[in-house]
């Protein structure tokens, strides 16, 4: 229902333009001095005018247009009947101005006016006038903004002459009405407000001294001027300067949502105006007909509003919405025969229609008007007060219709209407009736959201939508409004952007049932929001769609959150108006989380319940049986209409909760669940379980494998995940486990030697080529592709490229996040600095990035650029010097030493750093080609071993470099080779970093140049040469003794081992060189002050025989210490100056001299002439450690143990305490099963208070080879682990051994894994550490893998029952109780 307005409608200025806008606020700027043109229309002169206007100061917020005058006369000619004038003189202030404001317009409605008066003129900046032409006015229809409404406005309109910036233009149109709109009266509305700045506003009200005026002024502090005259009653107002008005508060109360106005009515009262209305509409029901019609609707029920509801549909299916509104149909109603016969009719006509048959029926009703948007307060009675018409059923309750609400039912309407004035169009009406707002309670929406999760991939989701009351009509509108086809569209859209899926699947219930709730069902596939991997899912879980129905001023809380950076928003300004709520409504969310096969929920979140402002939300969860989640969020607005406070509240809590971590659900394997718990053999039985049912598939399985892995059972994760592949070829997840299995060598070790890199690139890619947009499948096989086959990251020979490609893919393809860095790092270390560069400088922020950018800028750009750019990178200046210290860094190993010079030179500036200096004085080095000289002494042949260091790529290669260099004395098992052995492995890791030769050699050369040596001696003589230089982050310090043969320097020794320097000064004695001996001497002397002087070791009676050298001592002197020195070498000098040296002495010196022959003897592989000599010097010397230990050996090394348990006893006898020979009687009481004897020593040791780390370590072999164990046996191996040595894994694989046989797992697990993760290559052959793990494996029922770890422990050449190779053997050929351990395995 629409009607004219009486005010002619002038460009922006007009009130149905005004209506659009959204916030209120009219500052304003000022009073001025009064303009020329505030006199009658087009009195003042067009050059004063100009003038006038150009001295006017541009508006303060600027804008295209200023209104300098607006004014309004509304002169009553007779009852409700109108003469409007409305004056606009402007200023044009840009060219946007122009093409905004370029015509002059006018409308009307010819079946109630006469044409417009239109009068305009344009005055230049120059004072001339230019005219409207009159010939080119143009009046037309009005095109109508609903393409469904037909009405015959007018508008008169032509185009402003000569419009330029700096015109004046004022323009003025007159309109009378020829017939009252509507007799009982019309609200009218004059706006102070525009768009544009205002000067000046002036509105004059004329009417009759009878004519009844009802006055409102909203928003501005205005009072009417009243001027009374005999004749005539006037009444002016006046106001401004008016700032351009800024938009309305969002979801305003219907009767705040106007900007400022005067609005006047001439109507009497309501029950004028009711009465009139109703008697057009009784007009037109007269004569229609209808009862038989309803009663066939109604169809004998006497349920008004089962009645009214039928009678509703009938409507709605016979008739279309369309308006007429030629002439006076804007507000009388077509009679209902009609409407029917044309089948169509607007509010007002279907409302009649409907009133006709409802009465028909036997159901009294009317008309009644309301207003939907913005709503007058009731105290203006009038025609304006409405735009709708919809039927009120009187009685209890009463019952509100609105036929042309597609979605409402009888009984109900849209959330619009509700709380409304309507005006019930019946004669014994009073007033205006408020519409009944529907509680919360009754607009309710139910999501049920049952996601079933997949074995591996995505997910399936089925999602039922239950709505009512309120929501339900707005739904049905909606889907009546929509083809099916975009329906269809719009959902699939929903299923991709809400789950990542597909839509499969929809239906809901028909459009057809107009009343009661609403179901809407869908059916996602491939469901990617949730995907299955290979050790859980995590399902999110959205919290919007209770929130769905609130407004955008609510929930909308972005300028509430932190910024990217974390930094807090300035607060927004606080609302100042009441926020309505489109609808009350109450909102539940439920999921149901229905798990993969052997998955459950690993933490069910807390129950909690939010106050958002008045409002309501509570979150509750529960753990389901089969191990899946419901969770549950219920919405309440509680009511409608909130206060600024409760807005402010609201969006405070939401913004709070919208800033926690999204809500996410995790569901994980419960296998491996327990067994991180520590509860294995359960995990395990779990598993066995699932495989051995039917359905039992290859994902249990690959699960199943990949838990062995994190157990450590390398290889038997293999066989179960080469059996899942084989199960299943066509899953992509198990070709992932397989993957992910072979990167890990047999102890689960990842990129350790014994792991298949190639093998697990090739599953990987496999897994691709099934499911190529898997991201976790191609993360993998990039992490792979940037190590060589040796599993070195960024090592020589890794396919790099590849690696780069598919982290591109993995960005670009695939939307992957997180990636940026590690393209980043790719692309740098492949050499492409370049294509590193564009990355970094594209990518998001952080710390790599910033690195590799100003390493880059520096290796491209030059030194200069890197530090601008490390200015623009990092705020504080150490972060600014780390990164060009380590561009420094970078370059030195690329060989561009001079430009690594300057980076370590400006990162020192301003700043004192030690290791930055050092690394500054090794570039200058590296520069100026220092230490770069062939040299021939001492000094080159130290850097041609370092060289070879850096340079073999393997140990292979580095014997064969330094064999040459090396003395022919040097024994293949000496310390030294060991150690030249240790810093080969160190160094190579170092150079295999680099990728490819120039960095490798930069390395090297670094290596070299930064050697700092020392070096004395002289060439016929030999050297002691002191190094020290940079490996890694750590600094090797060594001294090495160096030799003449064959006429070239040769390496003898290093200071770890100077036993071979005796060998060398007695060889310079036999020679008669006395002096060269003595500087030998001297060397040792100064490199073995540490040694303690007693004892009868060689050692010992080296520092003994030399205490206090001085040089001077007597050949034979210097002799014997030559020989004590050297008598491990087992060199046959040493031997003979022994030999010779003990022939003629006595007593202790004798004792010394047997002692070193035996210990010579025994290196030199003459075992039983080295036992006589001991049992000599333990004749002699009974309580000599030394030679009780060395004899020791000599028998346990034979499993002579009935001899050693005697040599104990006999030492035992001599030293009743001695914890050496409790200890060794402990040893051989073991090793000969005498447990009783072992106990009697064990207790004797331990009330002596002497036992060390050996004896406990016995003591546990013995609870091991018992059989059975106590707390005090895992107490005595703890206390070996505390007093073992570091780096000695033998103490914790024995603790860890007892631990399993006391069923202590979770211990003794914890203990493996933390040796082997401390470990470091060694650890996949470390005998005790590999038994450990088998008898894990054999008490979690792994008998399979429990047999190839028991077959992995190494063989070993020892007769001592204290072996792990024997253990394991006695446990493949015997379990428990004497039987074999089972062949049967889990999965077999």
């Amino acid at each position: 229902m629409r009607h004219a307005s009486p005010v002619p409608a002038f460009r922006d200025a007009t009130s149905s333009v005004l209506l659009c806008l959204l916030l209120a606020a009219l500052p304003a700027l000022g009073a001025e001095r009064a303009g020329p043109w505030e006199g009658p229309a087009f009195t003042a002169s067009a050059s004063a005018m100009a003038a006038s206007a150009a001295r006017l100061p541009a508006p303060a917020g600027g804008g295209d247009v200023e209104v300098l005058l607006r004014e309004g006369n509304y002169q009553e000619l007779g009852p409700h009947r109108w003469r409007t004038t409305q004056r606009n003189v402007f200023r044009i202030l840009t060219a946007a101005g122009v093409r905004e404001w370029a015509e002059a317009r006018a409308e009307w409605s010819p079946w109630r006016q006469q044409r417009p008066v239109l009068r305009a003129r344009v005055i230049t900046p120059d004072g001339k006038e230019h005219p409207l032409d009159e010939g080119t006015l143009h009046d037309a229809p009005v095109e109508d903004a609903a393409p469904d409404v037909y009405s015959d406005t007018r508008a008169l309109r032509a185009p402003l002459p000569s419009l330029r910036p700096g015109s004046v233009v004022e323009v003025e149109s007159v309109v009378e009405d020829t017939q009252a709109f509507f007799d009982a009266g019309v609200v009218t509305h004059f706006y102070f407000a525009s768009p544009v700045p205002v000067r000046k506003v002036r509105l004059v009200i004329d009417v009759a001294p009878a004519t009844q005026l009802a006055l409102r002024v909203q928003g501005l502090p205005l009072e009417p001027l009243p001027q009374h005259q005999s004749d005539r009653k006037r009444l002016t107002f006046e106001g401004g300067p008016y700032a351009a008005v800024t938009p309305l508060e969002a979801d305003l109360p219907a009767a705040q949502a106007f900007q400022p106005h005067v609005a006047f009515s001439t109507g009497r009262s309501w029950n004028e105006v009711a009465r009139a209305y109703d008697g057009i509409v009784e007009q037109q029901l007269d004569g229609a007909s209808l009862q038989a019609r309803a009663r066939a609707l109604a169809k004998g029920s006497k349920d008004r509003r089962v009645v009214a509801q039928r009678l509703l549909e009938e409507v709605r299916e016979s008739v279309r919405y369309t308006g007429l509104e030629f002439g006076a149909a804007a507000i009388v109603p077509a009679p209902p025969k009609q409407v029917l016969a044309r089948q169509y009719g607007d509010c007002k006509e279907m409302s009649t229609l409907l009133v006709g048959l409802l009465r028909g029926a036997g159901i009294p009703a009317h008309v009644a008007l309301v207003r939907s948007g913005r709503e007058d307060v009731p105290e203006l009675p009038g025609m304006g007060f409405f735009n709708h018409a919809i039927v009120h059923v009187p009685g209890t309750p009463a019952l509100w219709i609105d036929p042309t609400d597609p979605g409402a039912e009888a009984g109900m309407l849209a959330p619009e209407l509700q709380g409304r004035h309507a005006l019930v169009a019946a004669p014994d009406t009073q007033g205006l009736t408020v519409i009944d707002e529907a509680p919360a309670a009754a607009n309710t929406a139910l999501f049920t959201r049952t996601v079933e999760l997949s074995d591996e991939g995505p997910a399936r989701v089925k999602e039922t939508r239950e709505l009512s009351g309120s929501l339900a009509v707005q739904y049905r509108r909606m889907l009546r409004a929509v083809r099916p086809d975009d329906l269809r569209r719009n959902l699939e859209a929903l299923a991709t952007a809400q789950y990542q899926g597909q839509l499969e699947g929809m239906k809901h219930t028909s459009l057809e049932e107009g009343t009661g709730p609403f179901r809407l069902e869908l059916d996602v596939a491939s469901a990617r929001f949730a995907t299955t991997g290979w050790r859980s899912v995590r399902v999110p879980l959205r919290l919007d769609s209770p929130l769905a129905w609130l407004p955008d001023s609510l929930d909308d809380v972005r300028e509430l959150l932190p910024d990217e950076l974390g930094r807090k928003p300035a607060q927004p300004a606080k609302r100042k108006a009441d926020l309505v709520l489109p609808v009350a409504y109450r909102a539940e969310v439920r999921y149901r989380l229905r798990p993969p096969r052997g998955f459950g929920v690993r933490t069910v979140p807390r129950d909690e319940t939010l106050s958002l402002g008045p409002a309501t939300l509570a979150l509750g969860y529960t753990r389901e049986s089969d191990g899946g989640l419901t969770a549950t969020f219920r919405f309440d607005t509680v009511k409608r209409r909130y206060t600024p406070d409760e807005v402010t509240a609201f969006r405070a809590a939401l913004a709070t909760f919208a800033h926690r971590a999204p809500l996410e659900v995790e569901l994980e394997d419960r296998g491996a669940r327990l067994v991180e718990a520590g509860r294995v053999k359960d995990g395990l039985d779990l598993y066995e379980k699932r495989l051995a049912s039917r359905e039992g598939p290859a994902q249990v399985r690959a699960r199943y494998a990949g838990t062995l892995l994190r157990l450590g059972f390398g290889a038997q994760a293999r066989v179960e995940a080469r059996r899942a592949v084989e199960q299943q070829p066509s899953s992509p997840l198990v070709h992932h486990v397989l993957a992910w299995v072979l990167q890990h060598d047999a102890q689960g070790q990842r990129l350790r030697p014994g792991a298949d890199l190639e093998g697990a690139v090739a599953s990987c890619r496999k897994a691709i080529a099934l499911e190529p947009d898997n991201v976790a499948a191609n993360v993998l096989l990039a992490d792979l592709l940037e190590h060589n086959r040796d599993g070195e990251h960024f090592g020589r020979g890794a396919p790099l490229a590849e690696a780069v490609a598919t982290w591109r893919h993995l960005r670009d393809d695939l939307g992957a996040r997180d990636v940026d860095d590690r393209l980043i790092t790719a692309l740098f270390r492949s050499g492409a600095t370049a294509e590193a560069l564009e990355a970094a400088r594209a990518a998001a922020p952080s710390d790599l990035r910033a690195n590799v950018l100003v390493m880059t800028t520096a290796e491209r750009q030059g030194v200069a650029e890197a530090i601008a750019e490390a200015d623009r990178e990092f705020e504080g200046p150490d972060a600014r010097r780390q990164a060009l210290a380590l561009a420094g860094n970078h370059l030195l190993t690329r060989g561009r030493a001079d430009v690594a010079v300057k980076l370590f030179e400006a990162a020192l500036k301003n700043a004192y750093d030690p290791d930055r200096q050092f690394q500054l004085e090794l570039a200058k080095n590296a520069r100026d080609g220092k230490n770069a000289k062939e040299e021939k002494g001492p000094e080159a042949l130290v850097r041609r071993i370092v060289k070879a260091a850096w340079t073999a790529r393997d140990v292979k290669d580095f014997k064969a470099a330094i064999r040459p260099l090396m003395s022919n004395r040097d024994r293949e098992d000496s310390t030294l080779a060991r150690k030249l052995e240790l810093l080969h492995a160190q160094a190579s890791r170092f150079a295999r970093t680099s990728l490819d030769s120039v960095g490798e050699s930069s390395m090297a050369d670094l290596a070299v140049a930064a050697l700092d040596l020392k070096a004395e001696g002289q060439e016929k003589v030999g050297y002691r040469v002191r190094l020290k230089f940079l490996l890694g982050e750590q600094v090797y310090e060594d001294t090495w003794y160096v030799v003449t043969e064959s006429n070239q320097l040769r390496l003898l020794g290093s200071v770890t081992d100077p036993r071979p320097l005796g060998a060398e000064a007695l060889r310079w004695l036999d020679a008669g060189r006395l002096k060269e001996a003595v500087v030998w001497i001297g060397w040792a002397v100064a490199d073995t002050r540490e040694v303690a002087p007693g004892g009868l070791s060689p050692l010992a009676s080296f520092a003994n025989t030399l205490r206090g050298f001085s040089g001077a001592e007597g050949v034979t002197h210097l002799r014997a210490a030559c020989a004590y020195l050297g008598a491990s070498t087992g060199d046959a000098r040493v031997l003979a100056a022994l030999r010779a040296q003990a022939q003629y002495a006595s007593g202790e010196e004798r004792h010394r001299l047997m002692m070193a022959l035996a210990v010579a003897l025994r290196a030199n592989g003459r075992d039983p002439d080295a036992e006589g000599i001991l049992d000599e010097v333990r004749s002699d010397v009974p309580q000599s450690a030394e030679a009780f230990w060395l004899k020791r050996e000599l028998l346990a090394e034979r499993g002579r143990w009935a001899e050693l348990r005697q040599v104990a006893e006999s030492r035992l006898a001599l030293l009743h305490t001695d914890g050496l020979g409790l200890e060794s009687l402990m040893v051989a009481s073991l090793n000969l099963g005498d447990w009783a004897n072992l106990t009697q020593a064990t207790s004797e040791l331990m009330d002596a208070g002497t036992a060390g780390p050996e004896a406990y370590r016995t003591l546990a072999w013995a609870a091991l080879h018992r059989g059975r164990v106590t707390s005090e046996d895992i107490a005595w191996a703890q206390k070996a682990v505390r007093l073992g040595a570091e780096g000695d894994t033998k103490p914790t694989a024995l603790l860890a051994a007892l631990l399993v046989e006391s069923g202590k797992l979770v211990e003794a697990r914890k203990l493996v894994d933390d040796a082997v993760d401390q470990g470091g290559a060694e650890v996949a052959t470390d005998a005790g550490l590999l038994y450990a793990k088998a008898r894990l494996a054999e008490a979690f029922g792994l008998a399979e893998a429990a047999r190839g770890l028991y077959r992995a422990v190494p063989a070993d050449d020892t007769a001592d029952t204290r072996s792990f190779h024997r253990l394991a053997q006695a446990r493949l050929h015997r379990g428990r109780g004497g039987a074999a351990l089972t062949s049967a395995s889990r999965t077999e």
